[in-house]
């Protein structure tokens, strides 16, 4: 009887350390509007959220001159509610305080489409189109990240 325990609980820690490496690959594809127009060249990140520690960046850029933009990376331990999409824009009405800040939107990831294949996990997330607008806040405001100048 005991031999069986020790057999299932060897084969429950095989499985769950198999399973924590295999490799998930995330694809989030999207585009960002202000008042149905194209918002050109913004800062974006695609980062692994933690709770009590800092966002490991995974993929970082720009968006198009048609205000898509399309990451990708391979990632570890993928739960699914730790990822997430980050964006400084400077889509409201303009001000003079507000003309050196940027606005830090996180929008929220859909449901992602996943096909499994031998190797990896793929995950698709298509935030399809961003809409923001000039007439309400879209985040919170950021004055400490000059980066997406």
């Amino acid at each position: 009887m005991n031999f069986k325990i020790i057999i299932l609980l060897s084969l429950c820690y095989i499985l769950t350390f198999v399973n924590c490496t295999r490799l998930t690959r995330i694809t989030v594809r999207g585009r960002v509007t202000c008042d149905g127009k194209p918002l050109k060249f913004i800062f974006i990140k695609l980062v692994e959220f933690k709770e009590h520690a800092r966002d490991r960046v995974l993929e970082e850029g720009y968006t198009t001159s048609k205000g898509a933009f399309y990451f990708q990376d391979d990632m570890k331990n993928f739960t699914g509610y730790n990822i997430k999409v980050k964006l400084w824009h400077k889509c409201y009405n303009k001000q003079f305080f507000e003309k050196h800040c940027y606005y830090k939107f996180t929008p929220d990831l859909p449901f992602g489409k996943l096909t499994q294949k031998s190797e990896k996990d793929l995950i698709y997330f298509d935030l399809k189109e961003i809409k923001l607008s000039t007439k309400g806040r879209s985040g919170e405001r950021d004055c400490s990240n000059m980066k997406a100048e």
